[in-house]
């Protein structure tokens, strides 16, 4: 068994799949990308994808897991 988070950020915001998370994206959100990479530029991206053996829950107060925590607050992977 293996647990698995992934986030994919757009500059400092998550990036808005739609309804269509595992398939191509919904048009409308393709479109609104491309109009604004064409005005705008495009933006740094990450693609992070955390996997473990064990529930993400039974890390908690772990201090290798609490430091990978702190190190994706700073990309933008906190709560508001």
């Amino acid at each position: 068994m293996q647990y698995v988070v992934y986030w994919h950020l757009v500059g400092d915001r998550l990036y808005d799949y739609g309804t269509r998370f595992n398939s191509r994206p919904a048009m409308d959100k393709w479109w609104r990308d491309t109009l604004e990479y064409a005005f705008s530029g495009s933006e740094a991206q990450y693609f992070i994808r955390v996997t473990s053996n064990q529930p993400f829950e039974e890390l908690k107060g772990d201090p290798g897991w609490e430091e990978l925590l702190g190190a994706l607050a700073k990309l933008g992977l906190a709560a508001r």
